[in-house]
């Protein structure tokens, strides 16, 4: 019997080794998948209202930036006091049902208010968090 244990054995962050092939096709699909999120950042259109736009009214868009809107402009986080069903055209009105959410995605986009095109900004910062997720 071995009285000797190798701990590194257990380890779960030993590396393996991987071909220079394998590594360019990830590095590859990395690259790709970031700028198909870049592309998508730009080619969307911004939120237009459900009245004068063309945009379907089930675009979240605007409710989400409108809570880190909220936390630039009360310093505080908000409060829904509308409780609607989504269906219901009220909720597509006031844009608060959203508020609910927790609130480190919306602190993160904080900083980026003040650019003249927040909402890309905030698009922005949103490829780069997934980026991390790849």
């Amino acid at each position: 019997m071995n009285s000797h244990i190798r701990i590194h054995q257990f380890l779960p962050f030993q590396r393996s080794p991987v071909s220079f092939r394998t590594r360019t096709l990830l590095q590859i699909l990395f690259l790709l998948a970031v700028g198909l999120r870049c592309l998508f950042v730009f080619v969307t259109p911004l939120y237009i209202d459900e009245v004068s736009g063309s945009i379907h009214p089930l675009n979240d868009e605007y409710a989400h930036f409108k809570y880190t809107a909220y936390l630039s402009t009360n310093r505080s986080f908000p409060i829904n006091t509308r409780i609607v069903n989504l269906n219901d055209p009220v909720a597509w009105i006031f844009q608060e049902f959203e508020y609910a959410q927790p609130p480190l995605a919306y602190v993160l986009n904080l900083p980026l208010i003040p650019f003249s095109n927040a909402l890309i900004a905030c698009r922005l910062l949103a490829v780069l968090l997934s980026s991390f997720t790849l």
